[in-house]
């Protein structure tokens, strides 16, 4: 084999090496990526909203819930949800105070606070002062804690009740109970 064939060969298990490292490197990156983990050894990356950002963050949160109006004044989140009596459960509720929370707090770096009414819906009710009032959350960031402290043990309702300060009317108490 002449020396000139020993360095076409060699060069072309270089390039062929390279390129599957890049493609196995590619692959893995995309299945780490999935949303699904929590992020432990990467950055996260939070992005500091403004009022028109808030639209923004709400739309890329699942809610069960409708939400009648959103405010934002010094980085504070005010939201008001409408729940329709028979497609709405205690756990649904909790899930979605759960999500604006999570997602709040961990994708902004600016949101202080998140206050949240949720109403319940009359028959034909479009306004909220035609709505009943089940409950409001006022979730601070302080009292979040770090995202290795939260135990995915917990329940939404656990978790929301144990760290956020909770208002529950009579409407509430007569329904769900406490």
């Amino acid at each position: 084999m002449s020396w000139f064939t020993r360095i076409l060969l060699t060069m072309l298990a270089s390039c062929g090496l390279a390129i599957g490292l890049t493609l196995v490197l590619q692959w893995s990156g995309l299945e780490l990526n999935k949303g699904s983990e929590l992020p432990v050894m990467r950055a996260v990356k939070t992005e500091r909203i403004d009022e028109a950002g808030v639209v923004d963050l709400l739309t890329q949160v699942r809610l069960h819930a409708d939400i009648l109006r959103v405010d934002w004044r010094d980085s504070i989140i005010s939201l008001d949800l409408a729940v329709n009596p028979a497609q709405s459960g205690k756990e649904l509720i909790y899930e979605d105070l759960y999500n604006l929370v999570n997602h709040s707090f961990n994708r902004t770096a600016n949101v202080k606070e998140v206050m949240v009414r949720v109403m319940e819906r009359g028959s034909g009710a479009v306004k909220p002062s035609s709505m009943t009032l089940l409950l409001s959350m006022d979730a601070q960031r302080r009292y979040m804690g770090e995202p290795d402290s939260w135990n995915e043990a917990l329940t939404p309702e656990v978790f929301v009740r144990s760290r956020f300060q909770m208002n529950f009317t009579p409407k509430w108490r007569q329904k769900y109970g406490l």
